[in-house]
């Protein structure tokens, strides 16, 4: 199986093997199969979102961000609304589409299959983004079926942890946990 150099370079069908040294146990020295790769848009910039299952079919998502001081992955895993509401208290997070940046949403429970994916308390950094999901790989130029959507940032204070909420509107919230790595984290990549 021949290595990939770059996660840019994934595709359907590669293997992503994350290192053992990870504090996130469903990710820590586990691999995963790229089954889907779908595309996003921020301020016109595109992005190429990795969905990730392991063998148990349980799935992750995964992207390249691009800052000013390098670049790094975010990995994702979606949360259903029972978990949310583990998670936080229900008011709170209801809250946070009202407030202004600096609304904190402490965390109130943590599930023993989130430990290392969440933080203590989140400020919320940035809301109602504009921001377009669509399906297919924009890389191959597939991507297609657009849904526009308000993007909400809510950041730990060490910046390591993130909650990010879609709003499709009409009740539709995608909300996800996500912690940032950089690049070493991935042990290897084979197509």
């Amino acid at each position: 199986m021949p290595a990939i150099e770059r996660p840019h370079d994934l595709e359907i069908g590669d293997t992503v093997t994350f290192s053992s040294s990870l504090p996130q146990n469903t990710l820590s020295g586990r691999s995963f199969r790229v089954t889907e790769v779908n595309s996003y848009e921020f301020s016109g910039v595109p992005y190429a979102e990795f969905t990730l299952e392991s063998s148990d079919g349980s799935e992750i998502y995964m992207s390249i961000e691009d800052e000013g001081d390098g670049q790094y992955l975010t990995l994702s895993i979606e949360l259903d609304d029972n978990t949310l509401e583990t998670l936080f208290d229900v008011s709170e997070y209801e809250s946070l589409f009202e407030m202004a940046r600096g609304y904190t949403l402490r965390t109130r429970n943590t599930p023993s299959a989130l430990r290392g994916w969440v933080s203590d308390s989140y400020e919320l950094k940035e809301s109602e983004v504009e921001a377009v999901f669509k399906s297919g790989d924009f890389r191959k130029g597939a991507a297609k079926k657009p849904e526009n959507f308000e993007f909400y940032l809510l950041l730990s204070t060490d910046g390591e942890y993130a909650i990010e909420i879609e709003d499709y509107g009409d009740d539709d919230e995608e909300v996800s946990v996500t912690v940032y790595h950089d690049f070493d984290a991935i042990a290897s990549m084979t197509r």
